[in-house]
């Protein structure tokens, strides 16, 4: 109600303020309404970042109930949104984390924010390892209401470092069981760092005694000062290097070989540098290499004073290795003259093509060349005998890399057997001829025999020979025995023994065995005699009751035709058994010898009147 006591003035006064007061309500009102749209389209904008999240976002109550998870925690445990509004974070934990979560969740309540690592069971079961940044939400007023936690699966950054762990716990297990020494070294010759077998290799008792060595002794760990400095300038030069050898001296003064792989690792301002490096203890091959090297001069002083040929081909037959002997054989001077030719570049086409026959048939096919005796043609026309042997030569995996040759001449005995041949040959003509058995034997090998013989004991010429002498014989005469007992005497040895024939059956014989040249070496020349029919006809006259014993003198009976010679007729001499003894005394005696009608019948090439003298010879 207006005062009616007011002046215009004052009341226009009024109606100023009032208008006022509308615009400044006017404008409170549209600035509330902007500020409760800015802050609707501000909480959209929260909602889209963290539903966009990629770490997963919860908000639990104090009771750790889940009141909110954005789409990344639910995804990350397998639920989906609405799932997760039930449950608890007692839920999400493994019983073994429960505790530790129980203690974080009170911190919470103090008002305290913690970062920590803990473990959520996923839907399917399995285990997720994860991050946790848990921070203290508050009300307008300041209350603590509840829990905002940040979760990150650290599952894939957990593995890695298992993995690294295991990596660097083998990596570890390598260091210090490595049969290799692993080393760490300035330079200047500090060692920083040594596995346990660089401390054996350096001759340290224990890793503390190698951490503390004295730099002289490093720098003077080289035997060779010089080998030292070009260790040094290498590395500076290039950075690294390999297969270094050196020898070097050890702590307790032992000498041992090095083979050493280094590189540098950190170079410092003073121009010194930091060595990583490898060292391997070579001593027992450095010692391997010293005596292969004395065998091999050993061998090859061997190959190069032997006098037969030897030689060593690759596989397409060109020379690798030649002795002497076989430089004279291909005439060439020395062996770079050789090396890296073949057999067509030496001898004649026709010979190299065989020569290249025989090697294919080694390098190709493994055979191998024993002992064969073949004709060399040498460069100048002369020609050789050689007694060949060619081997093929194998690596390793049993791959044939080359061959190896060795050539013996054989040339004067080549001669000397074609001289002996033709001997022989004379030789057998005349045996051949006897009428006699004969046998040849060497240690009761069978070497030779007659056709004689084959007549009288009844086997084939391959019988014979798949038997030995001892087994022709009966053992109680020893007769057997003839080709080994004196052995060494060249007189004939004679006896009687029974003798067995193919068909079982046994002659008597008499033997007579000569020491003879047979083929290059001593045996036994056998001459048998069958005397069944004398034994027969002596123990025939035993058994009539005439005393054959008591005759003074022996008495010469035929071994053929069994007449005996009457001395007392000169005119016919040789007389039927029977007529002679009934003309003679009752005691006789009897020897046996060959009369000249059977010289004539059974030996023409043999004269009578020497057999005669020779039957004469015998009686005195």
């Amino acid at each position: 109600m207006i005062d009616k006591n007011k002046n215009r003035q004052e009341l226009l006064l009024e109606v100023q303020k009032l208008r006022k007061k509308v615009r400044e309500l006017e404008h409170s009102t549209k600035k509330t309404e902007f500020e409760k749209h800015q802050q609707i389209q501000n909480a959209q904008k929260y909602k889209t970042l963290v539903e966009s999240s990629l770490v997963g976002i919860a908000i639990s109550d104090l009771d750790d109930n889940l009141t909110f998870v954005n789409r990344k925690f639910a995804d990350m445990f397998g639920y989906n949104k609405d799932e997760m509004e039930n449950m608890t974070l007692l839920d999400l934990s493994p019983h073994s984390e429960q505790d530790k979560l129980q203690k974080m969740s009170s911190r919470r309540k103090q008002g305290k924010t913690d970062v920590y690592e803990t473990q959520f069971l996923a839907k399917n079961g399995n285990l997720v390892d994860v991050l946790i940044n848990a921070s203290p939400y508050r009300n307008p007023k300041g209350d603590i209401v509840a829990t905002i936690g940040i979760v990150i699966d650290i599952t894939e950054r957990k593995q890695a470092q298992k993995k690294l762990r295991e990596s660097e716990k083998q990596y570890r297990q390598i260091f210090e069981n490595s049969p290799v020494g692993i080393f760490l070294i300035t330079s200047r010759g500090q060692l920083q760092h040594a596995n346990p077998e660089m401390t054996r290799i350096i001759g340290a008792s224990s890793h503390e005694e190698a951490a503390n060595i004295d730099r002289d002794k490093i720098v003077n760990f080289f035997e060779d000062k010089t080998r030292k400095d070009e260790f040094i300038k290498q590395l500076d030069e290039d950075g690294s290097l390999e297969n270094f050898e050196f020898k070097a001296q050890r702590l307790d003064d032992k000498h041992i070989w090095l083979n050493i792989n280094a590189k540098v690792r950190k170079r410092f301002p003073d121009g010194s540098f930091l060595i990583d490096g490898f060292a391997q203890d070579i001593t027992e091959r450095k010692q391997a290499q010293q005596e292969l090297a004395n065998e091999h001069r050993l061998l090859r002083t061997f190959i190069e004073n032997i006098p037969d040929s030897v030689y060593v081909k690759d596989k397409k037959t060109r020379v690798t290795l030649a002795n002497p002997a076989d430089l004279d054989y291909r005439g060439a001077d020395c062996e770079a003259d050789v090396v890296g030719k073949t057999d067509f570049d030496f001898f004649p086409k026709e010979t190299a093509e065989k020569y290249y026959a025989d090697d294919k048939k080694v390098l190709d096919e493994g055979k191998r060349i024993i002992n064969r005796e073949e004709i060399l043609i040498l460069p100048n026309g002369e020609k050789r005998w050689l007694l060949t042997n060619k081997l093929p030569l194998k690596d390793e995996d049993d791959n044939i890399t080359g061959l190896i040759g060795m050539g013996r001449d054989i040339t004067k005995r080549k001669q000397a057997e074609e001289v002996l041949k033709k001997s022989e040959k004379k030789y057998r003509a005349i045996v051949e001829t006897v009428q006699d058995a004969l046998l040849i034997c060497r240690n009761n090998e069978i070497l030779f025999f007659n056709d004689s013989f084959i007549d009288l004991a009844g086997y084939d010429q391959n019988e014979l020979f798949n038997l030995e002498s001892n087994q022709l014989f009966l053992e109680d005469n020893h007769v057997c025995c003839l080709d080994q007992k004196n052995s060494d005497k060249e007189e004939a040895l004679r006896e009687e023994g029974l003798l067995k024939k193919a068909d079982g059956s046994q002659i008597n014989v008499d033997i007579e065995a000569t020491l003879i040249e047979f083929q290059g070496q001593k045996a036994r020349l056998l001459s048998l005699r069958d005397i069944t029919e004398q034994k027969k006809l002596i123990e025939k006259l035993q058994k009539s009751g005439e005393k054959i014993d008591s005759f003074g003198d022996f008495i010469p009976v035929c071994s053929w035709c069994k007449k005996i010679r009457d001395d007392d007729k000169p005119s016919s001499p040789w007389i039927e058994p029977d007529r002679y003894i009934a003309e003679r005394l009752p005691e006789i005696k009897f020897s046996h010898g060959i009369c000249p009608d059977c010289v004539d019948e059974f030996y023409p090439h043999l004269k009578s009147d020497q057999i005669k003298d020779k039957d004469s010879k015998n009686e005195k």
